[in-house]
């Protein structure tokens, strides 16, 4: 690299890589890395969502993993005034930043801005998103198309997450999410001239093995035991970290609903499934200024 970017943002599916990247171009470039994958955020599950190793630590230093406690619900807002904080730490010391992570949402919020929405009275997000918690998309989106029918034709009706949000803003407030975004508030990141970003693609069959692979890893390094450490604390239900993927499939195989074997294959798959959608949406939502990668 022959010129030194003012920040790096590297994005991509679960196991394309990311972490390795992002350690190797911190040493280069005089860099720290920032957690941008909401469920890294959360204490207690560390192997469960493959949050950095104690390696990794040692050979650089990471901000926003683990920093948050299962029981709280951790919002695009709260992540990016965390964010600022931290960079406002690295400037003071002249390190680059390095966001790393496969949340969308939070590249979203850094490139575009985050949209000032009023808060939402928990019986309508509680409603809402219970809908979403029992597969009821198709209803969600249904609703949205009569409610907005103008966002609607903007967003997939697969994408649940979407969905319920921008329901939940028209139910709580009579307008649009679009009005909101109109609006929005200029994230930290805007200061940053010089950007280098770099998505993550692999191909599916190599995705899939490191996916399967990784699943091993986790069961043998205690993901079950973490998922044990967590139903302890009965933490409410819509809470962000009862998304993570394998914590119901690990709390049933607790709960002596289902084997280890399918446990684990089912994990897998979950993961699988989600790597395919966290692909299709990068493709489809960033634009040309990402420098696509096929490995690392």
């Amino acid at each position: 690299m022959n010129c030194r970017p003012d920040v790096i943002l590297i994005a991509g599916p679960t196991a394309s890589g990311k972490s390795a990247l992002a350690l190797d171009l911190a040493e280069k470039n005089h860099g720290e890395i920032i957690n941008t994958d909401s469920m890294q955020a959360y204490d207690l599950l560390n192997v469960l969502t493959g949050r950095p190793s104690q390696l990794d630590l040692n050979r650089i230093t990471h901000h926003l993993y683990g920093c948050v406690p299962v029981y709280e619900v951790y919002t695009v807002s709260k992540w990016l005034q965390h964010v600022s904080s931290v960079l406002d730490d690295l400037k003071l010391r002249e390190k680059i930043p390095i966001f790393v992570g496969g949340t969308g949402l939070y590249f979203r919020a850094l490139l575009d801005g985050l949209a000032e929405v009023p808060a939402i009275p928990s019986t309508i997000r509680n409603e809402v998103r219970q809908r979403l918690r029992e597969g009821k998309k198709e209803s969600l989106f249904q609703q949205l198309e009569t409610l907005d029918p103008f966002l609607a034709k903007r967003i997939h009706a697969s994408d649940g997450q979407r969905v319920a949000r921008a329901l939940e803003v028209i139910l709580a407030t009579e307008k649009s999410l679009l009005l909101f975004q109109k609006t929005c508030s200029k994230s930290p990141l805007f200061s940053y001239e010089s950007q280098l970003k770099l998505l993550l693609l692999p191909e599916h069959s190599v995705m899939n093995d490191r996916i399967n692979s990784r699943t091993e890893s986790i069961f043998n390094n205690g993901a079950i035991e973490e998922v044990s450490t967590l139903l302890k604390q009965k933490i409410p239900t819509n809470c962000g970290i009862s998304r993570a993927i394998g914590v119901d499939l690990i709390t049933r195989y607790l709960e002596k609903n289902l084997d280890i074997h399918t446990c684990i294959d089912q994990v897998k798959l979950s993961s699988r499934q989600y790597a395919k959608r966290q692909s299709t949406w990068f493709r489809n939502q960033f634009d040309e200024s990402w420098k696509i990668l096929s490995s690392y």
